[in-house]
C-alpha cells in the first residue's frame, strides 16, 4: 500500500515538473568564445537583434547584452511557432551526431540532416531568424560533405554564394564567408578567394569592425601566397581609423610585422611580436605572432628558437587550422634539424597531411605531396 501511494506520488511529481518545464518559457541557446575568458562560453536567452556585426539578447528582464558576430559559435533557436519542437530540432541533432562519427556513419547522418533542414525550410517562412539560420546550417551540412568528398565542393560554393547573396544580412555571414573560402581551397580557386572577401566586405549591412576583419583575412591570404606588397597595401587600408584601444589592434601590429619581415625589413619585428605574445591578446592572435617570430627567427638562421616559436604553436596556440598547419609544416623539418628526432617530423608531416581539418590548403597539399615524394 505504502509502496504504491509513492509510486503514485513519484508520478505526480515528475507530471509537474514536466507540466513546469512546458510552461517554462523557451529560449534560445547561444555558443560564443568569451573573449575575458579565452574560453567558449554559452548562454539561454532571447537574441532579439541581429546584424552581421552582432547579436543582441536578453535574459529575461535583464539588460540586453551585445557578442560580436566573430565571436559566435553558434546559435540554437528555440523552436518557432509554426513547427513542433521535434520536427524542429530533428536535422540539428543529426548533424550532432555525425560530428561523433566517421566515414559512411558520418556521411549517412550528414546527408540526413540536410534533408531534414531542405524539408523544414519551406516551414519557416514567417520565421526570418529560423529560416536564414536553418539555411546557413545546410550550407554547413554541404561544406562538411565536402570535406569527406571534394567533388561535392562545387555544390557547396554555389550555395554558399546563394545564402551570402539572399541572406547575408545577419551574424552568418562572417562563418558562411570563411565557409566559402575553405570550398574555394579545396576546389583549387585561389583567385576568388580575394573576391570573396571583397563582395562579403561591400554587403550594405556589414559594420566597420566586421569589413576590417574581411581585410585582415584578405591580409592573411595575400601573404600565404607571397604577395607583401599587395598585403602592406590591403593592411594599411585596413588601419585606417583603428583606435589605439580596438580589440583588433594586436593583430593588426602582428600583420604588419608580418609584412614588414616578407620585405626583408627585420628591425624591431622581433619586440613587436613579442609585446603582443605578452600582452592579453587572444589565443588566434598569440598563434598567429608565435608563427611569425618563428618565420624571424627561420630568417636570422635561428633554427632552435623558431623551433620553440613553433611548438607553442602546436601544443598551446592550436585553435585557428591555418595557424597549426604552418607550425606543423615547419616543425615537420626542425623536429629532424634541431632535435634530431625523425619520428617526430615525420609524424607531423603526416598529421598535416591526413587530418581533414587542414583540407584544401596549399601547406595540406604541400605535405601530401612531400610524403609521397621518392625516398620520403
Amino acid at each position: 500500500m505504502k509502496r504504491a501511494l509513492a509510486i503514485r506520488l513519484l508520478a505526480l511529481a515528475a507530471l509537474v515538473g514536466l507540466l513546469g518545464a512546458a510552461a517554462a518559457p523557451a529560449q534560445d541557446q547561444i555558443r560564443y568564445f568569451n573573449r575575458k575568458t579565452q574560453k567558449e562560453d554559452s548562454v539561454k536567452a532571447t537574441v532579439t537583434a541581429e546584424t552581421p556585426g552582432k547579436i543582441t539578447y536578453q535574459v529575461g528582464s535583464g539588460k540586453p547584452e551585445d557578442v560580436a558576430a566573430v565571436d559566435i559559435l553558434e546559435i540554437r533557436y528555440q523552436a518557432p511557432r509554426a513547427l513542433n519542437a521535434l520536427e524542429y530540432r530533428a536535422p540539428f541533432a543529426r548533424e550532432d551526431r555525425a560530428l561523433l562519427e566517421k566515414g559512411a556513419k558520418r556521411v549517412l547522418l550528414l546527408k540526413e540532416a540536410l534533408q531534414g533542414y531542405q524539408d523544414i525550410l519551406p516551414k519557416l517562412a514567417g520565421a526570418r531568424a529560423h529560416q536564414r539560420n536553418t539555411a546557413f546550417r545546410a550550407t554547413q551540412v554541404l561544406a562538411a560533405l565536402a570535406e569527406a568528398d571534394p567533388n561535392g565542393a562545387e555544390a557547396a560554393v554555389t550555395e554558399l554564394r546563394k545564402f551570402i547573396a539572399e541572406q547575408g544580412d545577419g551574424w552568418q555571414l562572417v562563418p558562411a564567408t570563411k565557409s566559402l573560402v575553405r570550398m574555394l581551397e579545396i576546389k583549387g580557386d585561389q583567385a576568388d578567394i580575394l573576391a570573396a572577401y571583397d563582395d562579403a566586405a561591400r554587403n550594405p549591412a556589414v559594420t566597420p569592425e566586421v569589413r576590417r576583419e574581411f581585410g585582415l583575412l584578405a591580409t592573411r591570404h595575400l601573404l600565404r601566397r607571397g604577395k607583401a606588397a599587395e598585403a602592406a597595401a590591403r593592411l594599411k587600408t585596413v588601419r585606417e581609423g583603428v583606435a589605439r584601444d580596438d580589440p583588433l589592434l594586436p593583430r593588426l601590429e602582428v600583420y604588419q610585422a608580418a609584412c614588414a619581415l616578407a620585405a626583408g625589413r627585420a628591425e624591431g619585428v622581433d619586440r613587436a611580436l613579442q609585446k603582443v605574445i605578452g600582452g592579453d591578446a587572444d589565443n588566434d592572435v598569440k598563434a598567429l605572432a608565435r608563427n611569425t617570430l618563428g618565420d624571424y627567427f627561420l630568417a636570422r638562421g635561428d633554427k632552435e628558437e623558431a623551433f620553440w616559436q613553433y611548438l607553442w604553436v602546436d601544443i598551446t596556440y592550436n585553435q585557428d587550422r591555418e595557424e597549426l598547419a604552418r607550425a606543423l609544416y615547419q616543425l615537420s623539418r626542425l623536429y629532424a634539424d634541431v632535435r634530431k628526432d625523425t619520428v617526430r617530423a615525420r609524424e607531423c608531416l603526416e598529421r598535416l597531411a591526413d587530418e581533414k581539418e587542414f583540407g584544401g590548403l596549399e601547406l595540406h597539399k604541400k605535405a601530401l605531396a612531400e610524403r609521397a615524394a621518392p625516398g620520403s
